[in-house]
């Protein structure tokens, strides 16, 4: 009967020193997952080392009130869980409403920068035009003008005619014998030639080509300049 009684007492003992260790990993893990603060999981160690005796109903009683991570409840969890989850889509709500205003005013951009273009090719299109217009209109002006000094021109003695063209330029020069007759055309050159020979009488050996030499040579679709040698031959002269 004693060798039962001890046999039995053994085994309870056994029992109960696993049920601490068990108490003791509960703890442990409920202290990491925040439900009980860290005094609590020493007292439980202190207990399996019998260093501290389990607490009666008083002391439990008297004890100071848990911390609210320790009485949180799983309901209370949820709702959280809940409200962070609503606030979470309202973001992502506000989120796709800027892109959708982005977008829409990328949008408008757009459509505003193609009619500023067009816009503004029209005007250029325009600006265009009107130069056009006008340097047409210039350029009749001018021509007309021009077709009035040569009627002036051609009622005028060729001798004086030729005295007015003869400090012109070439190229306005043989523009006005181009639109004189043939005969009048004649008579002023041969009037240039007279008045070149008095203005810049030729040296013997110059090269230099008769003034009216040279607006024949350009009206016959020639150049006017002396043969290379020769001038070289009076630039070393």
């Amino acid at each position: 009967m004693k060798s039962t009684l001890k046999r039995l007492f053994s085994a309870l003992s056994v029992i109960g020193a696993m049920m601490l260790v068990t108490e003791v990993i509960l703890a442990t893990v409920l202290y990491f997952g925040g439900f009980v603060t860290k005094q609590k999981v020493t007292d439980i160690v202190k207990v399996v080392q019998g260093e501290l005796q389990t607490p009666s109903e008083e002391e439990v009683k008297e004890e100071a009130p848990q911390t609210p991570l320790e009485i949180k409840r799983s309901d209370q969890l949820e709702k959280a869980v809940a409200l962070w989850e609503k606030e979470k889509k309202a973001q992502e709500e506000d989120i796709d409403t800027a892109k959708e205003a982005a977008e829409s005013m990328r949008r408008e951009l757009e459509t505003v920068r193609a009619e500023t273009d067009a816009r503004r090719r029209e005007l250029d299109s325009r600006i265009a035009a009107f130069n056009t217009q006008k340097a047409t209109e210039i350029a009749a002006e001018k021509d007309a003008r021009f077709q009035e000094a040569v009627k002036t021109y051609s009622q005028m003695e060729p001798k004086d005619v030729a005295e007015l063209l003869y400090d012109l330029p070439d190229k306005d020069v043989v523009r006005y014998l181009k639109a004189f007759k043939t005969t009048l055309r004649a008579e002023i050159l041969t009037e240039i030639k007279k008045v070149d020979k008095k203005e810049q009488p030729r040296v013997p050996g110059d090269g230099r080509m008769n003034r009216a030499a040279a607006l024949q040579e350009i009206l016959s679709g020639g150049y006017a300049e002396p043969p290379a040698e020769t001038a070289s031959a009076a630039a070393t002269n």
